[in-house]
């Protein structure tokens, strides 16, 4: 995990992950390893409570990072929030592995971590546009 990301292999996202805080632990063929640092994150009222779409945020960005191809877009997702999270642990860390690829569609499994407990499970469906997809 101490590994350094050559910054000119991530070939999407950058300003993504520069604007969210997103560190980019390890990225691989078809694999990415991302961390969510949870000082900057929002929270649910006035509450210590993570707000759900800041960690699905996180999770989206690492299964389009595990793709790792200009042009990609999540066209399906089915996740889990297996907990709240606290801002108090600091981090969550999260894993997407592709499962699968089926014309030119990308079937990605992110799973979020704080420490060995899961805190959010997802599956994702990454398509890489062409130009007549744009709009």
């Amino acid at each position: 995990m101490s590994e350094v990301i050559e910054r000119d292999y991530l070939k999407v996202l950058n300003t993504v992950q520069k604007a969210s805080g997103y560190e980019i632990v390890e990225l691989g063929e078809n694999s990415s390893l991302v961390k969510l640092i949870l000082e900057n994150t929002q929270t649910t009222d006035d509450s210590k409570t993570v707000f759900e779409s800041e960690i699905y945020k996180c999770a989206s960005f690492s299964a389009i990072v595990s793709v790792n191809e200009p042009d990609s877009f999540i066209i399906n997702s089915n996740v889990d929030f297996l907990s709240q999270v606290e801002l108090n642990q600091k981090e969550i860390i999260f894993e997407a592995k592709a499962l699968s690829s089926s014309q030119g569609k990308n079937f990605i499994e992110v799973v979020g971590k704080i420490s060995d407990i899961s805190v959010f499970i997802g599956s994702f469906t990454v398509l890489k546009l062409d130009k007549r997809s744009m709009v």
